[in-house]
């Protein structure tokens, strides 16, 4: 993409609506309180930013993601340190169940392909196409909406923070309850990315400076 994206807050808003579903204009002003001429003006700056496609439906325009520059974007924020994953591995924490999972994991995890941006961005294109994933980040969506009427935590993430939440959700998940949601040949498919969002999600939790008390 030419132009460097910034989702700030406002941007945000209008974007997760169209990622859940809401594709028209009058139902976005609906549901983000904003007047429509507003929200015509936000949804032309993500258009402008290559994130949204528009498309005339009779007499109304229609909103969809345009999943290549949005898994570009995706890609952008979810990088794995892999500095920081050996120094994390590199540490004597004997005892550390964690660490020692982390570890397996990580001899598994081809780190130059993960460290490759090109790469990186094909996956999370792949893995966002899938029908499950985009199912549950849509119903995702709807807790976080939720969850932001009750917590000022929730109502004031941006886009990164969303997105980093969603993916640890993978690494969080069971192998059973992975496989009851996504199915087997979805997730043979995508392992790779799997096995990154798990690390990823590890990787947090051992440099988590609460860790040593729990």
């Amino acid at each position: 993409m030419k132009k460097t994206i910034t989702i700030n807050y406002t941007l945000n808003r209008v974007l997760l609506k169209v990622l859940r579903g809401v594709d028209y204009v009058s139902r976005i002003a609906l549901e983000t309180q904003k007047s429509i001429p507003v929200v015509y003006r936000q949804l032309d700056v993500l258009v402008d930013f290559g994130i949204l496609s528009k498309n005339r439906i009779g007499k109304k325009v229609a909103y969809s993601i345009n999943w290549i520059n949005l898994s570009d974007l995706i890609s952008s924020t979810i990088k794995l340190d892999i500095e920081k994953l050996n120094e994390i591995l590199g540490l004597e924490k004997k005892g550390k169940k964690m660490i020692s999972e982390l570890g397996k994991l990580a001899e598994t995890l081809p780190l130059h392909v993960l460290d490759n941006k090109k790469e990186r961005d094909k996956m999370v294109y792949n893995f966002f196409k899938e029908k499950e994933v985009m199912s549950l980040f849509q119903k995702y969506l709807v807790n976080v909406e939720k969850a932001s009427q009750k917590s000022d935590e929730y109502k004031n993430m941006d886009f990164r923070q969303n997105i980093e939440r969603f993916l640890d959700i993978f690494g969080m998940m069971s192998p059973e309850k992975m496989k009851k949601l996504l199915g087997a040949d979805m997730i043979k498919r995508n392992k790779l990315f799997l096995d990154f969002c798990k690390a990823r999600y590890m990787q947090k939790q051992a440099l988590d400076p609460r860790s040593e008390f729990i």
